[in-house]
């Protein structure tokens, strides 16, 4: 055959000794595995195993039926000490959670050779239900003189239950769970005059927004609390909300405080923030609750309307939620730079799959899928072959689009025109017009104008979405909406 090279075998041996001679020499750059100290097992042990033991009894007396749906039942957890360079004093402690069928506690050496050739590669390719990461002072293991510092292990299963309810539950089951709840703390729920979805909070004894009790200010006047249909607010539902609030109809008189419950991103809870208006947080709630020893009267009703639910329908809805909230984790904590650019294509390929998995009838994705004898690798492509949902079944339509390309820029700084007309490259009408660019840090002027050219001008639509966008679509797959209706922002933004 043309162009085939035939190797000798004495070539081929001494190929093989220069990579192993390379591979010698990067383990001699690898940091090495500090045991670490008894005492230093002995502290971490003392730490986890009683708050282990304490979550584990509260499941076994009320919740053993589906016990599988918390995270700290019968697991295996293995704990790293690790340096961290970011900060000197201190070790990073990294705790991976694993499904087992008992309870198990691992700990191991100070440095994680996370990127070594020889550490437990099987064990790294295993995934973990739970990744926790805190920081733990040095001299504070040598002294033992600090207790309780293992606060990310210092929680009962309380908050896991109500995040459980609010994602499964009706809306008349919620309204239902807060008149108990407000009951609880010394209000009363009444509803407010025949206003849709608006309740007066009466004989209010805590500020709930700072969870401060028996504050003189908060005692006197009426709240009002607004439970909507949603379980997720995106920002058209943020305006439309601060829009109905501002009625000069809705309020006889100007109430004390004005509540919402709802899942939000950090941008639209700082909005209503500045509208006056207070975003309780189910997990603060639960937290509280928990604190003031108010749990045991609530798990009877959370329990019944839990179990209430079809099994298989309550696992997706859990398993859902968990995975969209360690993808959401993992993005956040994610730095930019070619070091991580592995990492980041990877973890965005695990995204997409997420967020799109059921919009085809078979979901075919192929990472670095080289063209061209591999001249152009597009970072991801997926195919479009058998859509269910109509935004790809137009795309199919519209830009012929059989594959979506998706390119990858974990870049430091905003992407601009020249990225664009990179990836516009690997379009053309025969293998289809359509594109995704997908940026930690965003897009500029230069970048979006040039977006609009190749929309109007070449017929070739590319939308980009930054980590903001990403983390948003997570939050509508989570909530049962569709991540699509972002992509379809995103085109009429193009054409505003």
């Amino acid at each position: 055959m043309s162009g085939t090279h035939k190797y000798a075998t004495d070539e081929i041996i001494q190929s093989s000794k220069k990579l192993r001679a390379e591979i010698v020499e990067l383990k001699k750059q690898l940091p090495k595995d500090t045991k670490l100290l008894n005492k230093e097992i002995e502290y971490i042990e003392k730490e986890i195993t009683p708050y282990i033991n304490s979550y584990k009894k509260v499941i076994e007396e009320h919740f053993f039926e589906i016990r599988d749906l918390f995270r700290w039942y019968n697991k295996e957890i293995r704990v790293y000490l690790c340096d961290d360079d970011s900060h000197k004093e201190s070790y990073t402690i990294k705790a991976y959670v694993y499904p087992s069928d008992t309870n198990h506690l691992y700990i191991f050496p100070k440095k994680l050779k996370l990127y070594s050739l020889e550490f437990n590669i099987e064990e790294l390719n295993k995934k973990s239900d739970l990744f926790y990461a805190t920081f733990i002072e040095k001299p504070i293991l040598d002294s033992n003189v600090r207790k309780n510092f293992f606060h990310i292990y210092d929680t009962l299963p309380f908050e896991e239950i109500i995040e459980i309810f609010w994602s499964v539950s009706s809306k008349q089951d919620k309204l239902d769970f807060l008149e108990k709840l407000f009951r609880l703390l010394g209000y009363s729920v009444e509803k407010h005059h025949d206003i849709k979805d608006v309740y007066k909070l009466v004989k209010l004894n805590i500020n709930i927004e700072k969870f401060d009790l028996y504050d003189e200010k908060y005692g006197k006047k009426e709240s009002l609390l607004i439970l909507g249909d949603k379980k997720y607010l995106d920002k058209n539902d943020i305006d439309s909300l601060i829009n109905y609030i501002q009625s000069k109809n809705l309020f006889d008189t100007a109430p004390n405080a004005i509540y919402t419950i709802a899942y939000l991103d950090t941008l639209s809870t700082e909005k209503l923030t500045q509208n006056g208006i207070c975003n309780l947080d189910v997990k603060r709630l639960s937290w509280f609750l928990a604190k003031l020893n108010l749990t045991e009267f609530l798990i009877p009703f959370l329990k019944k309307v839990i179990m209430g639910i079809d099994k298989n329908r309550l696992d997706s809805e859990i398993e859902k939620s968990r995975r969209g909230n360690e993808l959401k984790d993992k993005l956040d904590k994610l730095d930019t730079g070619f070091k991580t650019f592995k990492v980041f294509q990877d973890l965005i390929g695990d995204i997409f799959e997420f967020l799109f998995k059921d919009s085809f009838r078979n979901y075919y994705d192929r990472l670095q899928a080289s063209e061209y004898e591999g001249h152009r690798i597009p970072d991801l492509v997926i195919s479009n072959v058998n859509p269910i949902v109509d935004f790809w079944k137009l795309r199919k339509v519209e830009q012929n689009a059989k594959r979506i390309i998706v390119d990858f820029k974990n870049y430091s700084d905003e992407i601009s025109q020249n990225t664009v007309h990179d990836v516009a490259k690997y379009l053309n009408h025969k293998k289809g017009n359509f594109a995704i660019i997908v940026t930690q840090k965003g897009i500029n002027k230069s970048g979006l104008d040039e977006l609009k050219i190749k929309y109007f001008d070449d017929d070739k639509l590319i939308i980009h979405l930054d980590a903001r966008d990403l983390i948003e679509m997570i939050n509508y797959k989570i909530n049962g909406l569709s991540a699509e209706d972002i992509l379809e922002r995103k085109m009429a933004e193009l054409s505003a």
